[in-house]
């Protein structure tokens, strides 16, 4: 072969490399000019990996209209995508899709299950532990999917408090109605109060008063562990409807910073776990007035018409730390809420 042949032919094989170059570069562009189009990362196309995650999600209509949403940091190089993956499309489970929920239409954030399926970040490692957040139609703006806003509309009652900055004591006051005109003509006081209850080391009610209907009024001092009586003492909390036939259950903290709990009328559904929230008559959680601080033993007045209830956890900060994946079945016993009680509660649905 001569020089100017083997020279042509080079030439040749350099245009068909660049020539992959140059569609390689077209495809990424074309992506760039969607995501930016979408307003970023968390819209990309269902097909793309966002970063180092990704999503599927599921629409269910029985009981109750809501959107299922699974993040699964690592995309499909995570353990559970590699262990789990075939779960989440046709032809074996058709119903759920790629990509998020519709934020614009599921706004509500009903609940949140962490480590999804098992999944910590030990057993997910490299990567996060993988998350499922079940969303609503009604109320605000869902957050993104990769973090959980205790400010989500999870709960209607509004909680404020303030740290005495000379006292041990903490304020807190707690609205079942900010639309009552109580709240509409007092709330402006609050307004430089911190947002959720007092800190856990205020573990003691000194004194409490109702300065209205729907509105409870705490001061909270601190009580050493000394002197603490490891009992069920007469620390009163409201989780009943108004005018509703009541009973109490007694119940110790030993689990958390401070512990809500939301009560129910319903039964859990034994096909889909669910009680309340989910629709039909009679449906709508009960939540307690005031959080069960930690280390506090206290009285809950509820209806005698709850039959489950759904506890939530809550960090220092007061932001929400886990929400349980089981309902409490049983409210007639006092019940200790420690470690081994919240194991078994996760395990017995």
């Amino acid at each position: 072969m001569c020089i100017r042949d083997r020279y042509q032919r080079r030439v040749r094989g350099i245009n068909r490399a660049n020539m992959k170059l140059t569609a390689t570069a077209m495809l990424l562009a074309t992506l760039a000019i969607a995501v930016t189009a979408q307003g970023g990362a968390p819209h990309l196309p269902a097909w793309v990996t966002s970063g180092t995650v990704s999503y599927v999600h599921q629409v269910i209509t029985s009981p109750g209209d809501h959107c299922l949403e699974i993040t699964i940091p690592g995309g499909t190089d995570s353990p559970f995508w590699k262990d789990e993956g075939w779960k989440y499309s046709a032809p074996v489970r058709p119903e759920w899709g790629p990509g998020q929920c519709d934020h614009t239409k599921w706004k509500t954030l009903d609940s949140k299950t962490t480590d999804y399926d098992g999944y910590t970040a030990v057993k997910n490692a490299p990567y996060a532990g993988v998350f499922l957040i079940k969303y609503g139609l009604e109320g605000e703006t869902a957050p993104d999917a990769g973090g959980f806003s205790a400010t989500a509309n999870m709960f209607s009652t509004l909680v404020k408090s303030y740290v005495h900055p000379t006292e041990p004591h903490c304020e807190m006051v707690t609205c079942r109605d900010v639309t009552g005109s109580w709240w509409k003509a007092n709330g402006w006081r609050y307004n430089t109060w911190t947002s959720g209850p007092c800190p856990g080391k205020f573990n003691f009610v000194n004194e409490k008063d109702a300065p209205a209907p729907n509105v409870e009024h705490q001061t909270m001092g601190v009580k050493t562990a000394d002197s603490m009586v490891d009992t069920f003492a007469d620390v009163p909390i409201h989780c009943n409807s108004q005018g509703a036939k009541t009973r109490t259950i007694a119940v110790v903290n030993k689990l958390s910073d401070s512990i809500k709990l939301r009560t129910c009328h319903k039964s859990v559904d034994p096909v889909t776990g669910w009680a309340c929230n989910h629709g039909g008559p009679d449906s709508e959680f009960i939540d307690c007035a005031t959080h069960i601080q930690s280390g506090i033993s206290a009285v809950l007045e509820i209806d005698v018409a709850a039959v489950t209830a759904l506890p939530v956890l809550f960090a220092p900060s007061g932001a929400v730390d886990k929400v349980s994946n089981c309902y409490m079945t049983d409210l007639s016993k006092p019940v200790t809420m420690d470690q081994a009680w919240w194991d078994a509660l996760q395990k017995s649905c």
